[in-house]
């Protein structure tokens, strides 16, 4: 690879905003380190009283413990495989359609995915495939216990759900303004007869 093309990928990476991406399971490694040096399981220390807290606590499971009760093996298996699966996806979506994709998509797909890197690298690398929670609502006791990157997974999704809005309401937006196009022209065709 030549110097220019080096230059030119470095510049892609930056303004493609790529770079979020490992930033993104830089900051949810750190946040489970840190916490799991300074949290005790089943003690919640308050962050922002009557709103969240910090709980350690490990997850066999996927969200809210979902697959918790198989057997560790198949269950490693099986949450590894979705984590896999799902990365692969995005990541085939954006190499693919990466240029077509408006800001909203590759907002959630950059999120979604290191979201799912991250809870990946717990299942593959930590003990019995656990996943290092942390942070609670302490206004919502019965709510999970979650990490940064079930964070990035939900607000990516909420992203792409929104894009997907948006998108719909552009199309229907076009469609309409095309009906009323074509119903001019053939009002003005009947005027000129």
């Amino acid at each position: 690879m030549n110097k220019e093309k080096i230059i030119n990928s470095i510049k892609f990476f930056f303004k493609s905003f790529l770079w979020v991406i490992p930033v993104l399971l830089v900051l949810d490694i750190v946040s489970k380190q840190v916490a799991q040096a300074n949290l005790s399981t089943g003690k919640m220390v308050t962050f922002i009283p009557h709103l969240i807290g910090f709980e350690l606590t490990y997850n066999d499971g996927a969200a809210f413990s979902l697959f918790g009760n198989l057997p560790e093996v198949p269950r490693r298996i099986l949450l590894i495989s979705f984590s896999t699966i799902g990365a692969i996806v995005m990541i085939v979506v954006l190499a693919m359609k990466y240029k077509k994709l408006n800001w909203w998509y590759k907002s959630s797909l950059y999120l979604m995915l290191a979201g799912c890197i991250g809870n990946f690298i717990d299942r593959v690398f930590y003990e019995k495939g656990l996943v290092i929670d942390f942070i609670r609502f302490i206004f919502w006791e019965k709510f999970a216990i979650f990490n940064l990157a079930d964070v990035f997974l939900v607000v990516g999704a909420f992203l792409l759900i929104i894009a997907v809005v948006i998108e719909e309401i552009q199309d229907n937006f076009k469609m309409k303004k095309m009906d009323k196009d074509i119903e001019e022209s053939k009002d003005d065709e009947k005027a000129d007869r």
